[in-house]
């Protein structure tokens, strides 16, 4: 039986109707070839030079805040650098909730349930972290408004 043969029959067996040579190569979407127009040439498309987009004149209110901010977990960093005091509020912001939670669940005696309600300091800690660093962040802005 030669390869052909055998191709055939395991093309047989999984339903198949392609043959050897498409098995044999990939079918990805790179290797297939432009879409072609009626009169044979391959359809492209069309190439935008950056220059010739208009660009907007003047940033947005939005845009200029988030260039003073920076925006995201490096301005937050950057922002508790800079401020001890808020960087405090954060540590224990995180920290409270836990120990908070810890120390009650020993109190009642419920300590084999701590991991199951995890969520709730969490999702607390989270919260009170976001408060603190957005009032920061107001802070600043009403500094450099002014």
């Amino acid at each position: 039986m030669d390869d052909e043969d055998e191709h055939a029959d395991l093309l047989d067996l999984l339903g198949s109707d392609r043959s050897p040579e498409a098995v044999a190569e990939p079918a990805g979407r790179h290797l297939r070839p432009d879409a072609e127009d009626e009169d044979g040439a391959a359809a492209r498309a069309p190439i935008v030079d950056a220059e010739a987009t208009p660009q907007p004149s003047e940033p947005t209110n939005s845009q200029q805040a988030k260039r003073q901010r920076g925006g995201g977990t490096r301005a937050d960093l950057r922002l508790m650098r800079q401020n001890p005091a808020l960087l405090a509020r954060c540590i224990a912001a995180v920290a409270v909730p836990f120990v908070l939670y810890t120390l009650v669940l020993l109190v009642i005696g419920r300590l084999p349930v701590y991991l199951l309600w995890i969520w709730i300091p969490a999702i607390l800690a989270g919260v009170l972290m976001g408060a603190f660093l957005d009032a920061a962040y107001r802070r600043v802005e009403a500094r450099t408004s002014d």
